[in-house]
């Protein structure tokens, strides 16, 4: 007896578009960014049901992309400054170390609450770049002044 194929699924796997590589903005990103994108769009979800909604911190991607946190951080930059991702909740580190991770939107996706793809990438010209919203920092501690 023959197995029935049509029973058998498909592994998951993450869409990317033409209108997404073969934009110029695409072709502009460094190798990290492209590398981080297809983890975003699986993050967000299929058809979106995640996206806007999503936690992903600059540890999280750097331990993926195999490389260190200021580089993962200039891959997460870049993918907001040509379009492709914005946070929704920019991340900050606490008082006590414990750190809460932004929240993206991934441009080429609808959103849950049937918002359709902005797909920002597609406007973007080069030297026109988006505005990077960046975690605040925590403040650095410093030395209390010598008193004689």
């Amino acid at each position: 007896m023959g197995r029935d194929k049509r029973n058998e699924k498909l592994s998951g796997f993450v869409p990317l578009l033409f209108r997404t590589t073969d934009a110029p903005a695409w072709v502009a990103l460094n190798v990290y960014a492209k590398a981080l994108f297809p983890m975003m769009k699986k993050r967000a979800g299929p058809h979106g049901s995640q996206n806007g909604k999503f936690s992903l911190s600059v540890r999280e991607a750097a331990e993926y992309l195999g490389c260190s946190k200021d580089t993962a951080t200039r891959a997460m930059h870049e993918l907001q400054a040509k379009g492709f991702a914005f946070p929704v909740r920019v991340g900050a580190l606490g008082a006590q170390g414990l750190g809460n991770a932004s929240e993206w939107r991934v441009t080429d996706t609808a959103t849950p609450d049937r918002k359709p793809a902005t797909c920002e990438f597609l406007q973007w010209q080069p030297g026109q770049e988006y505005p990077v919203k960046r975690g605040k920092r925590p403040p650095k501690k410093t030395k209390p002044c010598p008193t004689r």
